[in-house]
């Protein structure tokens, strides 16, 4: 699912500092932002299920086109108040992000000064 050299094209032009601190905040961010979105779940708060998927494709889009429209579907269900499919997206979300994680730690070192 993930593409590493999809990722290393798309960052080739971004200095390797901030790479790093881009991967960093992100790896450190993602268990906090699976609680919002499970808690919205739990609470069928579909505004914060929007939300939350929204914000979570922004960094990503430079990372995983794949985890980006796994985040589309989880905000589209949020925007249309539906629960039909709406844990089931979520855990896809949650795969393909940890695929990413996984991914971003084993590249960590190349970003390295």
């Amino acid at each position: 699912m993930i593409d590493k050299n999809l990722i290393r094209e798309n960052l080739k032009d971004y200095d390797k500092t901030v790479i790093a601190q881009i991967t960093d905040m992100f790896i450190s961010e993602y268990p906090e932002r699976f609680a919002e979105i499970q808690s919205s779940i739990n609470n069928l708060d579909f505004a914060g299920i929007s939300h939350n998927a929204r914000s979570s494709k922004g960094v990503r889009a430079f990372l995983s086109p794949v985890v980006v429209e796994l985040a589309r579907k989880l905000e589209l269900l949020g925007k249309n108040g539906s629960t039909d499919g709406l844990q089931p997206a979520f855990e896809m979300l949650k795969t393909g992000i940890l695929e990413l994680v996984e991914a971003l730690k084993e590249m960590r070192s190349e970003y390295d000064r």
